[in-house]
């Protein structure tokens, strides 16, 4: 009777955040600071990934604990309670372990700016600007351990002022090595927030080039980010802000596939074109070919092209599951913003 109690009376926590405003905020600044140091504490104690564990244990416990059941005699209504409990607990440890910060304020509130309207002039000055800078940072090989680059953006963040609300993080918080990086890989996954834990992971089969753009959008996660979009800008604003040169090349070209996506999308007819990157160049991304050019170019195989891209890594059905995935995920967004 106490535990369903205490059940409910979290289920009503997250219906309280959810629907009243200011609460999501009150929880990202007052609770999940403490929250997510606990359980990134906890397990910073071991290697793996406890939150696969979870997942893993869960699945494991339905798939064998339910015809293990049936064979005791246990009735299916009492194995529905059960597992319905069980499903009711991973929710509220889901939403009071991370994911109330789907309810809290959006960049643009807490920041105290209102979004830009679109203007096509500015968005074409903006690429060239963006061009010039990308070709600028670029560099032909890649030179930095992931230690160092993790003590970099570490430190950035640390700096981030408070109005923002981020947390500020821990020097325990290691991105995790995921027990199912094949599966990641088939989907075109480069890493992901673990919620029931406080744990990001990063994707092994990441290029050094990916590795700093990648840990710091995720990083961006784990202290109080869940808008993709807003993890995208705290990455690209902490890379390019770096005094390091790799991890600037890194923020720049993180940010390259969004910015060709956009354009071709909202750019007229005459900048449908995608930019290319051509084999020994010094500066290979062309500001014509993003907003000029009839002429469609794609990434060719080879440098600048991500393993996780690679065909032989690519699972087509697995990657169309993601992809509806991150459609209900941006709907989310949208609803509770």
């Amino acid at each position: 009777m106490i535990r369903r109690m205490v059940l409910a009376l979290l289920l009503a926590g997250v219906c309280v955040v959810r629907f009243c405003p200011g609460a999501g905020e009150w929880y990202a600044l007052r609770l999940y600071p403490s929250l997510s140091y606990a359980l990134s504490f906890l397990a910073s104690a071991v290697p793996f990934s406890l939150d696969e564990v979870l997942v893993l244990a869960a699945v494991t416990g339905i798939v064998v604990g339910i015809p293990w059941a049936r064979r005791k005699g246990v009735r299916w209504k009492r194995i529905g309670c059960m597992v319905g409990e069980a499903a009711l607990w991973m929710y509220v440890w889901f939403y009071w372990g991370w994911g109330m910060n789907y309810f809290r304020d959006s960049l643009y509130v807490r920041a105290g700016a209102a979004p830009a309207v679109y203007d096509e002039v500015r968005f074409r000055c903006f690429l060239a600007d963006y061009t010039q800078r990308l070709n600028d940072a670029y560099l032909p090989s890649f030179s930095i351990g992931q230690v160092q680059i993790r003590d970099s953006l570490r430190t950035a963040f640390c700096r981030v002022p408070s109005c923002y609300g981020l947390s500020r993080p821990a020097a325990f918080q290691h991105p995790k090595r995921s027990c199912c990086n094949a599966l990641y890989s088939g989907v075109g996954v480069l890493g992901y927030m673990g919620p029931f834990f406080a744990e990001s992971h990063l994707n092994h089969d990441l290029l050094p080039l990916q590795y700093p753009f990648t840990y710091a959008h995720e990083l961006s996660h784990l202290l109080g980010v869940s808008s993709e979009a807003e993890a995208n800008y705290w990455a690209y604003r902490m890379c390019v802000s770096s005094s390091d040169a790799c991890i600037r090349w890194s923020g720049y070209f993180g940010l390259f596939g969004y910015v060709a996506v956009n354009a071709r999308a909202a750019l007229s007819p005459s900048g449908t074109a995608l930019p290319f990157l051509p084999e020994g160049e010094q500066h290979p991304f062309r500001q014509e070919e993003l907003c000029g050019s009839r002429r469609p170019v794609a990434l060719p195989s080879g440098r600048g092209r991500s393993r996780l891209d690679a065909r032989e890594l690519k699972n087509h059905a697995l990657s169309s599951v993601r992809f509806r995935f991150c459609d209900s995920q941006r709907f989310l967004e949208k609803r509770t913003n």
